[in-house]
């Protein structure tokens, strides 16, 4: 029984010898076989630089921005503000401890704002009435 289908790989329709052809030829099997383990290596390098930052005690800013996922400018913004600290070596060279920036993280939680409501919370009428006497 022929079936027609598209080709997984190139889009191309072809009729299947067998109902289980995912493919229209051999080569385009190949092609998808090798573009599946380049995905997978592309994976891997892109979690390499992650597994070498878990074991380091002091990171640079730069390994830092990678850890938290945010860029190299935000730590540098975050350090002239206060809210990271960081420790200046030499004049070209300055590192962040990785406790500091999980207490960073810590001392500020996230709190979710709901639409329409405030930020702050509001002074209740009794209170300011009694306060006027």
């Amino acid at each position: 029984m022929k079936v027609t289908k598209k080709c997984a790989f190139c889009g191309q329709t072809f009729e299947t010898r067998s109902g289980m052809q995912r493919y229209c030829s051999e080569a385009c099997q190949a092609e998808s076989k090798r573009a599946r383990a380049m995905q997978k290596n592309n994976l891997f390098k892109l979690a390499q630089p992650l597994m070498e930052i878990q074991h380091q005690e002091y990171l640079t800013f730069s390994k830092a921005a990678t850890l938290m996922g945010c860029s190299r400018q935000y730590i540098y913004k975050l350090v002239a503000t206060g809210k990271l600290n960081a420790s200046r070596i030499s004049n070209r060279m300055a590192f962040i401890r990785r406790a500091d920036i999980e207490q960073m993280l810590a001392s500020n939680p996230y709190h979710r704002i709901l639409p329409g409501s405030t930020s702050a919370p509001r002074k209740s009428a009794s209170s300011s009435t009694s306060l006027k006497i």
